[in-house]
């Protein structure tokens, strides 16, 4: 039975269900179409989302896996201000990233 809208019709024995990541529940195909970066539960890869949990998820947290590695290149030196609430990450590829982190403190 799909935990997001009930039916088991849609979740047959032998078929796959598929799993949310943020909330584990097994739901079928049609109420896990999204998919999303979750760097809270260690998931720096799109990976499948039900719709309820899709929806809570807040706007300037949903962006790319582009967007998400970009911290993921070979730092060379990390500034952090607490004062402005930025982080400051130069890397390898001599190029200076800065992030704000004010949701996170």
């Amino acid at each position: 039975m799909c935990g997001s809208c009930g039916e088991e019709k849609k979740m047959p024995f032998l078929k796959r269900q598929h799993h949310c990541r943020r909330c584990g529940r097994a739901v079928c195909g049609e109420c896990s179409p999204n998919s999303s970066i979750l760097p809270f539960y260690g998931f720096e890869n799109p990976v499948r989302v039900c719709r309820p949990c899709y929806q809570e998820i807040p706007e300037d947290e949903l962006c790319s896996s582009t967007q998400s590695h970009n911290i993921l290149v070979d730092p060379v030196c990390v500034d952090l201000d607490f004062t402005k609430k930025l982080l400051a990450v130069g890397s390898s590829d001599n190029v200076i990233r800065i992030y704000d982190i004010a949701a996170c403190l």
